[in-house]
């Protein structure tokens, strides 16, 4: 850890891996950020943005390249239970964008904009996620909770209460497209 690198990426306990899907239920995400679980060996990286950790636990899993070169595929594997909460429509809610432009981008570059209100915003979503590093070959896709690899724009996270897993799911959208 650096002090460019202050914002850690947490694995569950050894003993829990693979054998629970909540952890840490006493904690939400303020009491985590603030340090609930530090000192316990729980880190798998530090990286510079509580933006991009955030995002990561959104995704469920993200790359992390350590200053060495070093490559890391962290995946999913537990979270602390809490309830999700929409970030995105806080903003839209708050008049900030409209649900047209609402996207992931906008919400990263107002958080960026207003690092205050930004803590504050991500801290709405009491959910903290956990990942577990995956080895993989730098071709090889992550696995996804179905125990498949990932389809790169094609593989679609569900809430699993809602919808089976496998079930096919149609997209009718107009996306930008910026080049060919």
């Amino acid at each position: 850890k650096t002090e460019d690198y202050n914002v850690p990426l947490y694995r569950v306990p050894a003993k829990l891996a693979g054998k629970k899907s909540r952890v840490f239920s006493q904690y939400d995400r303020t009491e985590i950020e603030r340090g609930a679980l530090a000192g316990k060996g729980l880190e798998i990286c530090w990286i510079k943005s509580p933006v991009d950790a955030f995002f990561a636990q959104i995704q469920g899993s993200t790359r992390v390249k350590l200053d060495d070169g070093e490559l890391l595929r962290l995946n999913y594997i537990a979270s602390n239970g809490k309830p999700y909460y929409p970030v995105g429509k806080w903003l839209v809610d708050k008049g900030i964008y409209s649900k047209e432009e609402m996207s992931m981008d906008k919400i990263r570059d107002w958080m960026e904009a207003n690092p205050e209100e930004g803590r504050e915003l991500r801290r709405k979503n009491r959910s903290f996620v956990f990942f577990t590093n995956t080895p993989l070959n730098e071709n090889e896709e992550c696995i996804g909770a179905q125990g498949i690899a990932l389809t790169p724009g094609r593989s679609v996270a569900v809430d699993k209460k809602i919808h089976v897993y496998g079930t096919p799911i149609w997209v009718d959208a107009e996306l930008p497209i910026l080049s060919e």
